[in-house]
């Protein structure tokens, strides 16, 4: 199990139980390379660990009448060197899937060789005639609308040429990792679709193991939903370090469920949470990191994560008071701790379960038919959840071929090994056998022998046990059958005779292994006299030529393990339900393995293992005596490692945030781990990526700190390189304070090394003087909302644009800006521009440099305090692609018209614009001619001074006028006029300004309106005219007042932003 997460727990979420301590004959010792043969299959099943438990507790697939299907799988015909194409479509979204092959004619199971996904976020493996796709990366299976297309390609075993493929015991989970409930396929023995049925609910959760770690209960805290939808949980823990820990949240006043959309942890990276989409936390740590104690002294709680409520989902939250139920907390054994929780008043208690009824289980089995095949039926008074059984005739045993359950209990595995008479038969999800009154099929049989068998009626059983169903131990209900007189199980192979045997101490496994048979398949056999087995890796060699020896596949018997073995000479034993293998006191069959057909002349071979890995129970190291490969040359001695010589180093941060770390090394390394910072403060970061060179290695960021951490789920490692190479690509959070700086450091550089052993191999970095333990609160933005405004513009793309973003921690009413060429400062002529805020402020771009943006309703570009698109600008002139570009001219302005301080790329070789020079008092004057037939009129304008652009409102004597269209004056061509309800803007694009006209000059011409007619007069109201560099003119312009008998106008429209 994970490190960290209770054993109860992993029952309920599956996950790999595995020791990772070797040990060799009765003496142990460290395996360098345990851990990075073991790290790949481990990554992989914890990480799985959510998906798999739902999709486990979708086995139970009935037959049921033809509904419309969510998800359909189909095949292609098996070609000539035995590939094929699995197919799919889907109606919607899906997270994984998990299907046996076989082959439709004779229901005949396939032996899958190889696999490869269609899609590359999907892993497939392949073992048997299983198949199964999930996702390390959390990526999703898209719907298709039901349109085929291929899941993954199939190499099978060779005899099915030209066969059609079928399907059986078919799981599909859906995109939130539940089942599809409707899934079609070509089912086996039949031509068409078959569908599956939804699956019953899980098996509850099994009771909690006690501690053994502590002396002192954990307490947890819970604060009441405050108004952004989160709320704190806080502990005391005396004396005991914390695992892991999972609860359930509840409304106190009414013990609903809080649905939850996140949690955060101060405790991350190190520890992985999972909150949402339902109302339960849960955290774990991958690295076996712990959460410290904080002391029997102490009363005051620290802050163990942050949940943040599902605010859709909860429409009233803030002030929520919450309680928390379903606590589990674990200690560095993965042993439940005590603990109490905010209780909910009135939380009621789950019922007593009645006393479950005497149990009466009758098996009774048909007659052999002609072909070798018989069929097993029962009655019952109780559920059972298996059974195990082994099948006779008189007193010999009956090698059973095949086996596989009735219809009605399909989501029940039946396993027979080929080569003997047992059978086992388990639910993976935990879906009991259900109790039959009146005799129902249980199951079916092949025999092998069908010369001898065929059409015997005396088939007999022993060994039989019946399990039970719940959460406490499985115990064996009994069961009524016809018993074989003397039946005796085949013995177990010899050990392979390597030298003298060595004593087997009694807490230890030891290992046999029989020579390959002509059908190419081994067997190795256990005896452990006091633990039980939780999981188990060996490696296969060949005895004679000391060379690995490639497998193809594997089989057991015991309930709840799966094993697999290749495509090379691994052999590795789990379980996902957390099942066992039991105390053997002699030697027992645990694993038949298939010799892959690659393999010449495998008949006889000589097996030997190497680097066997099992552990007991509770995840601990079992010592393991095993046929060692005594006859292989001793290796020779690695030459010694050089001393580690690793050296990191910092780029700058680029305007965009950007910057890379580098590094030099002449040894392989296995991650790294370190916090960046600058002078004494730390830097947020807010992404992390590895370069392609180093794609395998998972760079992470939490997003609220400074912490950054890479590593490798495969266990590859970073290679050595004499010449820098780049390590990884990071974004800073806070672009305001880091663009563009260059004095970053590092601090708490761990650098681990390779192998079993894992040490940090130290590096020389740029060190920071000292980072505080949190960073200091950002102070509040001063009250006149003098702010800062970043641009981060790239080079132009081949498609002839490039992207303007903003970071702006107000809202933005309008914009304007120069573009230039960065290298000489060239002026960039433009076309277009399109804006994801537009609608609400409209952009213009061309034909000159200048881009703008602006509103005529009043709209605003909210606060954006991530970097954030602001505008898509198109060139004219296709010569600027791959160019760097600048600004110029920058002018935001945010919703009272006031201009922001910006920061943006500068365009270096241009001069500052000269402030408008102070002459006198500008004088501004607007006159209108009476309205024309038809609600025409002009307006005027005089002025001592040149002006850069103007907006007013259009009024007659009853108030606002709707106005339809405006245009400048020919003279004034190069003027842009919106307009808008009752408001006229102008501005030039071009940069030309209005000149100055000491006599009345025409402005605009044809200013036309839905409410005038030829007896209207005119009055103008909210003047603003802007200068030539953008300000506003400080003089008040003189222009048609609205006055005589008519009402007072309303106060001005908040200001628009300042025309060009």
């Amino acid at each position: 199990a994970p490190r960290g997460i209770p054993r109860s727990v992993t029952r309920r979420r599956p996950s790999l139980s595995l020791a990772r301590v070797p040990y060799h004959a009765s003496t142990p010792t460290l395996a360098p390379t345990a851990a990075a043969r073991i790290r790949e299959p481990l990554g992989r099943m914890v990480q799985l660990r959510g998906t798999l438990a739902l999709v486990a507790a979708a086995l139970a697939v009935h037959q049921m009448a033809m509904v419309e299907a969510e998800f359909t799988l189909s095949a292609t015909t098996v070609s000539g060197d035995g590939s094929f194409s699995v197919l799919y479509a889907a109606t919607e979204d899906t997270k994984g899937y998990q299907f046996n092959l076989g082959d439709q004619a004779t229901s005949a199971p396939y032996n899958v060789l190889s696999t490869s996904s269609a899609f590359s976020e999907f892993s497939v493996s392949g073992s048997g005639a299983t198949i199964i796709g999930f996702s390390l990366s959390g990526a999703i299976l898209p719907a298709n609308s039901n349109v085929a297309a291929e899941l993954v390609g199939v190499t099978i075993a060779s005899g099915f040429v030209g066969s059609s493929p079928c399907f059986t015991d078919v799981i599909v989970s859906d995109s939130a990792a539940g089942a599809v409930a409707n899934v079609a396929f070509p089912q086996c023995g039949d031509a068409g679709p078959g569908p599956s049925a939804p699956s019953p609910p899980p098996p509850p959760p099994l009771a909690v193991p006690p501690s053994t770690g502590g002396d002192g209960n954990v307490q947890l805290f819970a604060t009441s939903v405050d108004s952004s939808g989160s709320f704190v949980v806080s502990y005391l823990s005396p004396s005991s370090p914390i695992g892991g820990f999972q609860f359930d949240v509840v409304n106190k006043a009414d013990q609903a469920e809080l649905i939850l959309s996140g949690a955060t942890s101060p405790f991350s990276p190190a520890f992985t949470l999972n909150a949402g989409p339902a109302n339960t936390v849960i955290a774990f740590s991958l690295s076996g990191a712990t959460i410290p104690v904080t002391g029997p002294s102490q009363t005051v709680p620290d802050t163990l994560c942050t949940v943040t409520v599902d605010t859709n989902a909860v429409p009233v939250f803030s002030g929520l008071e919450v309680c928390l139920v379903g606590a589990i907390i674990s200690d560095t054994s993965a042993s439940a701790l005590p603990v109490t929780t905010p209780l909910c008043d009135g939380f009621p208690s789950p019922p007593p379960s009645p006393p479950p009824p005497p149990a009466s289980v009758v098996l009774t089995p048909s007659a052999v038919d002609a072909s070798g095949a018989f069929s097993l039926v029962y009655t019952s008074n109780v559920d059972f959840s298996g059974y195990e059984l082994k099948v006779g005739s008189g007193a010999a045993d009956v090698v059973l071929a095949t086996g596989t359950s009735a219809p009605a209990l399909s989501f029940i595995s039946v396993s027979v090994s080929g080569s003997s008479n047992s059978v086992v038969a388990f639910s993976l999800a935990g879906t009991p056998i259900p109790a039959s009154a009146s005799v129902a099929d249980l199951a079916s049989f092949t025999v092998v022998d069908t010369a001898t068998f065929a059409n015997t009626d005396a088939i007999c059983f022993q060994d039989v046990v019946v399990s039970s169903t719940g959460s406490g131990p499985v115990v064996d209900l009994g069961a009524t059958y016809p018993p074989c007189p003397d039946v005796t199980a085949a013995p177990p192979p010899p050990p392979f005779p390597v030298g003298p045997s060595p004593p087997v101490p009694s807490n230890a496994v030891a290992l046999s292994v029989s020579t390959v048979s002509a059908a190419a398949t081994f067997v190795v056999s256990y005896q452990s006299s006091i633990f039980e087995i939780s999981g188990f890796q060996f490696d296969v060699k060949d005895q004679t030529t000391s060379g690995d020896v490639t497998l193809s596949a594997a089989a057991t018997s015991f309930s709840g393990f799966s094993v697999q073995a290749g495509p090379a000479n691994t052999v590795i034993g789990f379980s996902l339900s957390g099942a066992t293998i039991p105390v053997a006191n002699g030697f027992t069959e645990l694993v038949t393995v298939t010799v892959d057909p690659s393999v010449p002349n495998p008949s006889g071979l000589q097996i030997c293992l190497a680097s066997p890995i099992f552990s007991d129970a509770s995840a601990s190291a079992l010592a393991v005596v095993y046929p060692a490969c005594g006859n292989l040359p001793p290796m020779p001695s690695p030459p010694p490692l050089p001393e580690p010589t690793i050296s990191l180093t910092l780029s700058g941060v680029d305007q965009s945030g950007g910057f890379s770390i580098f590094y030099s090394s002449n040894v392989n390394f296995a991650g790294y781990e370190m916090k960046v910072g600058s002078g004494g403060a730390q830097v947020v970061l807010a992404s992390a990526t590895s370069p392609q060179e180093l794609s395998f290695i998972s760079a992470s960021v939490s997003g609220t700190s400074n912490s950054l951490l890479g590593f490798s789920l495969s266990g590859t490692p970073i290679p050595p390189t004499q010449t820098v190479a780049k390590l990884v690509d990071c974004v800073v959070g806070d672009v305001f304070t880091y663009a563009n700086t260059n004095d970053l450091c590092l601090s708490d550089v761990i650098i681990p090394s390779v192998g079993g052993s894992t040490t940090n191999l130290g590096a020389s970095f740029q060190p920071c003087p000292l980072i505080p333990p949190s960073p200091p609160p950002a102070p509040p933005p001063p009250p006149n909302g003098n702010v800062q405004v970043a641009l981060i513009s790239s080079v132009v793309g081949a498609d002839n644009t490039f992207v303007v973003s903003i970071v702006s921690t107000v809202p933005v009413s309008g914009y304007q800006f120069d573009v230039l060429a960065a290298a000489n400062d060239e002026p960039v002529q433009l076309s277009s521009a399109t804006s994801p805020f537009d609608p609400p402020v409209s952009t213009q771009a061309g034909p000159s440099n200048t881009v703008v943006g602006f509103s005529l309703s009043g709209g605003t570009i909210e606060a954006q305090t991530t970097v954030t698109e602001l505008v898509t600008v198109t060139v004219a002139d296709s010569k600027f692609v791959g160019e760097a570009l600048c600004l110029d001219k920058v002018i935001f302005s945010d919703p009272s018209a006031s201009a922001l301080t910006s920061s943006f790329p500068v365009c270096t070789n241009v001069p500052p614009s000269p402030p408008f020079p102070p002459t006198e008092i500008p004088f501004l004057s607007f006159s209108t001619t009476a309205i024309l037939s038809g609600g025409s009129f002009s307006i005027f304008y005089a002025a001592n001074q040149d002006l850069g652009g103007y907006q007013m409102e259009v009024n007659n004597a009853n108030g606002p006028l709707n106005v339809v269209s405006a245009v400048s004056v020919p003279a004034l061509s190069f003027i842009s006029v919106s307009s808008g309800g009752s408001q006229i803007l102008g501005f030039s694009l071009s940069g030309d300004v209005i000149p100055a006209s000491p006599t009345p000059t025409g402005l605009l011409d044809g200013v036309t309106d839905t409410e005038t007619n030829g007896a209207d007069s005119i009055c103008l109201t909210g003047v603003v005219i802007s200068d030539p560099a953008g300000g506003v003119y400080p003089a008040d312009p003189q222009f048609v007042p609205c006055a005589g008998n008519t009402p007072p106008s309303p106060p001005p429209s908040p200001p628009p932003p300042p025309p060009p």
